[in-house]
């Protein structure tokens, strides 16, 4: 895991504790190696296939956190990784598909216009400034007019101009946002000399600018994507400030050993993550713990072991030593599960948002893909499904929050059973 093997390292020097038992906070455990990763080919995989998340169980000890990870996660993290290389080649695609788009789109808009403006001097067609007149002059509350209402408006100009029914001028224009080929035909059926006086003026080799049908759809759909990527970046600088992380690093230098890198995905878990090794040399637990193991330590100097033994004898510490122990062990887990308890609420809170943020971004993926229903990228297209890249961006802690929820600290057991072979001196 990649924070449990960057974040902070052990304290090795005994010595700078007044008892041994009081360096057995740890966070480490044994990873796996040669790993092989998920197959993770799509955002819904990467959402769906996450495995679940430890429980308090899975925290307790650095063999319960090694047995966790074995279950999936690092396949999962690998999985994922390698998605997100995948995902940002697919980001460079749709980037420069978009910018193939834009230009094209702008050779369109000007051949557009050169049409407008050959046709509007034979008479044909509105100019800009008489459109923006009928428009003015229509009446209309344009602050609050709709789209269809001024449409309908410079369709009915057309129909004078044109000398064609309303009703069918209204349709021509209609056709015309939607769908320009049938728009075409709805005219050369219904008024083929209108028609005809219209292509003739037409440059040769232009083609018309065609708006996609769905460009208002993948509008919404981008203005709800733009509004889930500022959520997600508020998100992570709220749960990371820079001056906060600066702080927990300062406290935790000022911690026995030595102590670098990030220490958890957000403040509040740095912050506890040193109040948990802190605090465990200065618990009650950590206390009686000591007490008992001088008890034993003391016990053991009066332990006459070799009265009776042979020669290549094995011989194990008594049911008393092995009890002794258990009772300190047994206080370790209840100040581990303490903590264990308040860090799984923590991670839990920002993980549950890093999901919300994650299913929502799934389901807008999933409109726009439906959509666009298979059909060629539109600009308009393109420039939604960038805003998906964006969100996905920041989803890092997202896919690796098994991370943060094993640096969860816990205090190591001492052995309770020891046994060695009798070697009778001299």
């Amino acid at each position: 895991m990649a924070l449990a093997s960057i974040v902070l390292a052990m304290p090795t020097m005994a010595e700078e504790f007044e008892h041994p038992i009081m360096s057995h906070a740890t966070w480490d455990y044994e990873k796996p190696e040669n790993v092989v990763p998920m197959k993770i080919n799509t955002l819904a995989d990467a959402i769906n296939k996450r495995p679940a998340l430890p429980t308090i169980a899975d925290l307790m000890s650095p063999e319960a956190k090694a047995a966790y990870v074995k279950k999936g996660v690092l396949a999962y993290e690998a999985g994922t990784d390698n998605f997100r290389l995948s995902f940002l080649n697919s980001r460079t695609a749709l980037q420069n598909k978009m910018h193939e788009l834009q230009a094209k789109r702008q050779q369109q808009v000007g051949k557009q216009q050169a049409y407008m403006q050959q046709a509007s001097a034979q008479g044909l067609m509105l100019s800009q400034q008489e459109m923006m007149q009928v428009i003015m002059s229509s009446g209309l509350d344009l602050e609050h007019a709709t789209e269809e209402q001024m449409m309908n408006v410079v369709a009915d100009a057309y129909a004078k101009k044109w000398g064609i029914s309303q009703a069918d001028a209204r349709t021509f224009m209609a056709l015309a946002n939607s769908n320009p080929k049938k728009a075409e035909a709805f005219l050369q059926q219904k008024y083929p000399d209108l028609y005809n006086r219209l292509s003739a003026a037409a440059p040769k080799g232009n083609e018309v600018f065609q708006q996609d049908p769905n460009e208002d759809a993948y509008g919404k759909l981008q203005d709800q994507l733009m509004d889930l990527a500022e959520e997600v970046r508020n998100l992570k600088e709220s749960n990371m400030d820079a001056t906060e992380h600066s702080k927990n690093t300062m406290r935790a230098n000022g911690l026995p050993g030595n102590y670098s890198f990030g220490l958890a995905p957000t403040n509040k878990l740095e912050a506890l993550f040193i109040d948990i090794v802190a605090g465990w040399p200065k618990s009650d637990e950590c206390t009686k713990a000591i007490a008992i193991n001088n008890d034993l330590d003391a016990r053991l100097d009066k332990w006459e072991y070799w009265k009776g033994a042979k020669e290549g004898q094995t011989i194990c510490r008594p049911t008393w030593w092995t009890d002794g122990c258990k009772q300190a062990n047994a206080l370790c887990d209840t100040y581990t599960k303490r903590n264990a308890e308040k860090w799984l609420a923590a991670a839990k809170e920002y993980d549950s948002k890093l999901q919300s943020i994650a299913k929502r971004l799934l389901e807008l993926d999933a409109q726009l893909e439906q959509l666009r229903g298979g059909k060629e990228e539109t600009l308009a297209y393109c420039m939604a499904k960038l805003n998906i890249y964006t969100v996905e961006g920041y989803l890092f802690d997202y896919y690796h929050i098994a991370d943060a929820y094993l640096a969860c600290p816990c205090i190591e057991h001492q052995e309770e059973e020891y046994c060695f072979v009798y070697t009778i001196k001299g």
